[in-house]
């Protein structure tokens, strides 16, 4: 995994959790499990792994609603819930070869309204 790794204190506030999140898009190789890409349920997880790194912990909820089809420019949008605030992400493939997919995940830097 490239990222660059950003840690906050586990009582943070919800702007500072945001602005962490927000900082820089971060790309991470994952196998997807089937032919067809990441099921939601993947996807969610690759997300939740990332974000773990970024913040020094877990966001509350993800909800990524769709699965991530294995081809380059692939995105979905998920929802990330850091702080009591729900905030988007977009979750792109952006190469991928075979059943190894390199994900990039961008959040977004306002909470969703």
């Amino acid at each position: 995994m490239t990222a660059r790794l950003l840690s906050a204190p586990v009582a943070v506030v919800p702007a500072v959790a945001c602005l962490a999140l927000a900082t820089a898009g971060c790309s991470v190789s994952v196998r997807a499990t089937g032919d067809a890409g990441l099921s939601r349920s993947e996807v969610e997880a690759r997300v939740d792994a990332v974000l773990e790194d970024r913040l020094g912990r877990a966001p509350e909820a993800i909800d990524c609603p769709e699965p991530l089809p294995a081809e380059v420019g692939a995105a979905v949008r998920c929802s990330v819930t850091v702080d009591e605030d729900a905030v988007g992400a977009t979750v792109t493939a952006t190469a991928v070869e075979g059943r190894d997919l390199e994900l990039d995940v961008v959040v977004d830097e306002r909470a969703a309204s």
